[in-house]
């Protein structure tokens, strides 16, 4: 693992949408990322080379950002191949359909709580702290949620 002087940039749900977008804007502002998706392999590989077209180091994480110890896995990740984590943008909602959600006894709660208190914030913020107070030269910037 090398540091770099490059900001880095998680962005859970980083292939498509807002998160595409989000990501395509971190990299016009200089930042390295880390694509993350669940199940849009493809649409997470098309960012991740129209990143690295204006630029910047890029790589895509599969990871459920409903599993916390995934989403720390995920932050490692991005530690070893950046050298660095300043920004984790929680993008990446837990879906399904509704007829599924009123169909399973407790599954509304779960939708709900995986969207507005998803691990990924969570997670990655208590792998940063990990990652900091194990090195104390690793900078850490941000966490947008």
């Amino acid at each position: 693992m090398t540091q770099s002087n490059t900001k880095a940039a998680l962005i859970t749900g980083g292939g498509t949408g807002v998160g595409r977008a989000t990501t395509l804007q971190l990299v016009k502002r200089g930042y390295d990322v880390a694509i993350n998706y669940s199940r849009s392999q493809d649409d997470a590989d098309q960012t991740a080379a129209a990143a690295r077209e204006l630029g910047a180091k890029a790589i895509t994480l599969a990871c459920n950002v409903a599993d916390d110890s995934a989403v720390r896995q995920m932050v490692s990740r991005c530690q070893q191949e950046f050298g660095r984590l300043d920004v984790v943008v929680n993008n990446a909602p837990v879906e399904a359909k509704l007829s599924e959600l009123y169909r399973k006894p407790g599954r509304i709660g779960y939708q709900v709580r995986t969207t507005l208190k998803s691990s990924a914030p969570a997670g990655a913020f208590k792998e940063l702290i990990y990652l900091k107070t194990n090195d104390p030269s690793m900078p850490l910037v941000g966490l947008l949620v």
